[in-house]
């Protein structure tokens, strides 16, 4: 499978994915979060938006980050992992990373 992901991205540039996508005629409307058209889940991608910045502030300083580690860090990987557990579990799991 990375090896069909690596030859995806050998093609032209036009052919990967279109991020300014236009509303379509049967949409009628279309919402956009920095210049990304959302397509699912709007609430969420809503919240993420307006809470990410003070959130990922709030980490760096209380475990003194620099930027390097936060580009390094699998934030895929915890919210798949995260979504898995159940709510008392959720919150354990956070515990253990916030100390």
């Amino acid at each position: 499978m990375d090896l069909l992901a690596e030859d995806a991205y050998k093609l032209p540039s036009e052919l990967w994915t279109d991020t300014d996508q236009e509303v379509l005629p049967d949409e009628i409307i279309a919402a956009y979060l920095h210049n990304n058209k959302i397509t699912s889940k709007l609430k969420k991608s809503i919240i993420h938006a307006y809470h990410a910045p003070a959130m990922e502030m709030y980490i760096v300083h209380k475990h003194k980050l620099m930027d390097y580690d936060l580009t390094h860090i699998n934030w895929n990987g915890i919210q798949s992992y995260m979504t898995k557990l159940k709510m008392n579990q959720r919150s354990i799991f956070l515990k253990y990373i916030h100390g």
